[in-house]
């Protein structure tokens, strides 16, 4: 039975083992999806920078764009104001040339007029340089745009690379995960089956215990497991306020029918009288073989006079299936302090002072205290 005992508890504690690793594979796979979920949001940002920044590269490539454009058309308003100023130059080096109408000398009546017309062409030359100037630097602005496009669409290339990257680790710690989980979920199975064993082998062990307590011969209780179930319901009675009566039964002449007619007739007059207890008594009376011809019996919620007659009725079915074979009883009725030892001892004594009666049906007084 011990090797049972422990083959249960070393199952048992597998399955224990079992469930700690399971848990703490489980505890390692939230991990890695934890992980996994922060790294595709890292990813998530990422790419929505990249998206960002190629906004931006896009949008500053429209700006460039534009200010290329005002820089053509500011070119092209500094051409037209050279055009314009060198015509003038013309006009004032040759009267005339251009159409223009002069006093009737050919020559302008007033210097002032000259000096206002030289200013006029020299503002024009000016913005016709500042123009140049603009365009210029609208150019300068365009390619600075250009530039900070081109540096944002890098770092977009390397935001996505980098979103792709935090992904494929996403997706390596949920496999991680998904493997721990399979594991645990293995690990709980064998955990199962170990318990399912170790029940196995309790049941099997306890099958076993069942049998070893139980007299080969009779099917009773041995001595020494009776006690431990006496025990047991005394226990009982009194946490409950039942009452509770001890039969002691004495095989009558046992040693004679071993000496006249052989062991195996006096084994049979056991087995006749363990047969008639278990057949007449409730099934959940103990029936205890005390050593030799002795038994005892144990009977709860019964009072001394009901025990009594259960025990008739016994005779009488020892009386229809093996009339050559008969008993003698003693009752004890729990009392308060009595141990178990003390109580069988009080039913033994009952029943040497009734022994040489035999229990029959009438004799109200066999065995009784």
């Amino acid at each position: 039975m011990t090797p049972t005992r422990s083959s249960g508890a070393a199952r048992d504690a597998a399955g224990a083992e079992g469930d700690l690793a399971a848990q703490s594979r489980n505890g390692t796979s939230e991990q890695a999806d934890t992980a996994a979920e922060s790294r595709d949001r890292a990813a998530d940002l990422r790419d929505a920078d990249g998206t960002d920044r190629d906004t931006s590269a896009t949008e500053r490539d429209k700006t460039a764009g534009r200010r290329d454009h005002l820089a053509d058309r500011r070119d092209r308003s500094a051409e037209l104001r050279d055009f314009e100023a060198g015509g003038r130059d013309e006009w004032v080096a040759e009267p005339g040339a251009l159409g223009h109408t002069l006093p009737e000398d050919g020559r302008p009546t007033s210097p002032d007029w000259f000096e206002e017309y030289r200013r006029q062409l020299a503002a024009a030359r000016g913005a016709a340089a500042s123009d140049r100037e603009h365009a210029s630097g609208d150019r300068a602005a365009a390619a600075g745009e250009r530039e900070c496009a081109r540096v944002d669409r890098v770092a977009a290339g390397r935001d996505r690379e980098s979103g792709s990257a935090q992904r494929f680790l996403s997706h390596d710690d949920r496999r991680s995960a998904s493997d721990d989980r399979n594991s645990a979920a293995s690990g709980r199975t064998h955990a199962d089956n170990d318990r399912a064993d170790a029940l196995a082998d309790r049941g099997s062990a306890a099958r076993d215990r069942h049998h070893a307590s139980l007299d080969e011969l009779t099917g009773a209780y041995t001595r020494g497991a009776g006690f431990v179930e006496l025990n047991r319901e005394i226990a009982r009675s009194r946490r409950i306020a039942e009452s509770l009566v001890v039969a002691f039964v004495d095989v009558d002449h046992l040693k004679h029918i071993n000496d006249t007619d052989g062991h195996g007739a006096g084994d049979h007059a056991l087995i006749r009288v363990a047969e008639a207890l278990r057949a007449t008594l409730r099934s959940y009376d103990l029936v205890v073989r005390y050593g030799g011809d002795e038994f005892f019996a144990v009977l709860t919620g019964l009072d001394l006079a009901t025990a009594n007659e259960r025990f008739k009725q016994v005779a009488l079915k020892l009386a229809a299936t093996s009339p050559a074979v008969s008993i003698s009883l003693g009752l004890a009725e729990l009392r308060s302090g009595d141990t178990a030892t003390l109580l069988v001892a009080r039913a033994d004594d009952a029943m040497y002072r009734s022994r040489g009666r035999r229990v029959i049906p009438g004799d109200r007084a066999s065995g009784l205290l």
